[in-house]
């Protein structure tokens, strides 16, 4: 028995590897369709801004929408009254960006986890009609 080429040795070695690769089972369950079922999405931000003290129809809204409230439709709203001393960093941000608008107004915002600083999604007047 004699030397045995390195081009041999290196062809073995990548058959090898081919064989094992061959033999490596993938996984029975999506990632996509895991992540779907087991993974709770972050919910949107509704911000009822106003001046002062709510109505009767703007609380009981905030009521009806506030955190926890209402699943299906993946939002928490609460209100911020831009009146008061703004305790939260985030949002003296959306109070800066409603400085000269009119209030009462909705804003929809991305979660907070994923942009904290972006823009509303819908900004709009607090009415019936925006509330529904």
């Amino acid at each position: 028995m004699g030397f045995v080429p390195f081009r041999h040795i290196v062809r073995l070695v990548f058959l090898l590897l081919a064989c094992a690769a061959s033999s490596v089972g993938a996984c029975t369950v999506p990632v996509f369709r895991y992540a779907l079922e087991r993974w709770e999405a972050a919910p949107y931000d509704m911000v009822l801004l106003h001046k002062g003290a709510l109505t009767q129809e703007q609380r009981k809204w905030v009521d009806q929408w506030g955190e926890g409230n209402n699943r299906r439709l993946n939002v928490d709203a609460r209100d911020i009254d831009v009146s008061q001393p703004i305790e939260d960093k985030s949002d003296e941000s959306i109070v800066k960006a409603a400085a000269g608008k009119d209030l009462p107004r909705f804003e929809l915002r991305h979660p907070q986890e994923q942009s904290p600083n972006e823009d509303a999604i819908y900004a709009g007047a607090a009415d019936g009609a925006a509330a529904a």
